[in-house]
């Protein structure tokens, strides 16, 4: 075979040979083979770098070198590629662009940056490990004396529901309020029993019917010689806390809802229930505020994108559907992004008694210390649960909670007036 017909065979084999070996040369001089993130495969002495093969060491822009001629090429002497040699790697110990930690790089932040109470905040996968971080228990103190809101979600609002017209409502006092919202551990210890449909440590109380949720609040005046704020509405004491404490049967104390109690008659007649100087339930209002820390979009993280889906911001903030195997159980308290409070869970996980009995709608008048209807049969629950979409852990989502119901995705949280 002559030298000529020779050299035709092989500028077209050339490329089949390449091709068999899981690369392609560009065909621009000199010749570099190319690969893909599917097929890397390249030559003995090189690697694949942005879909071309290169010398092993040398990893740059092969792309720009090849285009160019050989006389303006980069040698190995010159400085590299900024923006290739600061784009952020995770695992190179260096927290670069979004990344918020990587190894031990934590950008100096801690656990208590992170709204916990101490502990050892770690990183992994390029992302904040609050496994050893301890959670909060010490009351928050909530600055809303003279401070004026937007109660509700305008009509904009994604995932808007009912009942939840926008109007201006102002607080007049301070108050303070759980990091969390009860723990199961916590409601033992005060009442002496556990009412929860699934009993997990660390996770929050629920099946509590609201007045057994007052009644826990009544515990903690007690216990630091405070007036209640509730009283019993009757004498039958077979569902009282003592008499649960005895009986070994929270079943009793769940059936009998003999433990129905009311608002102090002292602090709905004369003055509110703003001004009871012990523990109670926060107002619809008082949540709301606290909820939404100075924020004023559906989620005090920012507004939802997939109200009914997996959203990124329901992620970050809250135990739901999405991420509970479609509401299968809660969660530990305190593991989503707290808020500018330093409160969490007050979206999802579950859902949270409050003091207000239910008003289908609040209207648009502005108001002042707003407590509710005087009466009705159902009050206020705020905040979504490990059951609900995301549109129901938004800021305005209200739910009406029967006053002798409870269920297992309904916990509480207690706050206390202070100057």
């Amino acid at each position: 075979m002559s030298s000529q017909r020779w050299s035709g065979w092989g500028a077209r084999l050339g490329p089949l040979v390449w091709a068999l070996c899981g690369c392609l040369p560009v065909l621009d001089s000199p010749a570099v083979p190319r690969c893909s993130a599917e097929d890397p495969r390249c030559p003995s002495g090189t690697e694949c770098a942005q879909t071309f093969c290169v010398p092993v060491g040398q990893r740059r822009d092969a792309a720009r070198d090849t285009a160019r001629p050989d006389a303006m090429r980069q040698s190995d002497s010159q400085p590299r590629d900024l923006a290739a040699a600061e784009a952020p790697r995770c695992g190179n110990d260096k927290a670069e662009g979004t990344e918020p930690c990587d190894g031990s790089d934590l950008r100096g932040k801690t656990c208590k940056d992170l709204c916990y109470a101490g502990g050892t905040l770690t990183c992994k996968d390029c992302a904040y490990s609050i496994a050893e971080c301890v959670v909060p228990t010490g009351w928050v103190p909530i600055e809303a004396k003279g401070k004026t809101f937007w109660m509700g979600s305008p009509e904009s609002d994604v995932g808007r529901d009912k009942g939840e017209t926008q109007h201006a409502v102002t607080l007049t006092h301070n108050f303070v309020i759980s990091p969390t919202e009860v723990s199961q551990e916590q409601f033992v210890a005060k009442v002496g029993y556990n009412p929860s449909y699934i009993h997990q440590a660390g996770h929050p109380v629920e099946e509590v019917v609201w007045s057994q949720a007052a009644a826990y609040c009544n515990k903690l005046s007690a216990d630091e010689g405070l007036e209640a704020c509730y009283l019993f509405s009757h004498t039958d004491t077979a569902g009282g806390s003592g008499e649960c404490a005895t009986s070994g049967n929270p079943t009793l104390c769940k059936q009998a809802r003999a433990a129905v109690l009311k608002p102090n008659p002292k602090y709905e007649t004369t003055s509110t229930i703003y001004e009871c100087p012990g523990y109670r339930l926060p107002t619809e209002a008082e949540w709301e505020f606290a909820y939404r820390a100075g924020t004023t979009t559906s989620t005090y993280a920012g507004d939802l994108t997939v109200p009914g889906g997996v959203d990124p911001v329901a992620e970050r903030i809250s135990w739901y559907y999405f991420n509970t195997s479609k509401g299968a159980s809660h969660h530990p308290l305190a593991r989503k992004q707290a808020n500018g409070f330093c409160l969490f869970d007050m979206a999802g996980n579950v859902w949270e008694h409050c003091h207000d009995y239910f008003q289908a709608d609040l209207g648009v008048a502005a108001v002042t210390d707003p407590t509710g209807p005087t009466g009705g049969s159902f009050r206020v629950a705020r905040g979504g649960s490990h059951y609900e979409l995301p549109r129901d852990i938004r800021a305005a989502r209200r739910v009406e909670r029967w006053v002798l119901g409870s269920n297992v995705n309904t916990g509480f949280r207690c706050v206390r007036t202070v100057p």
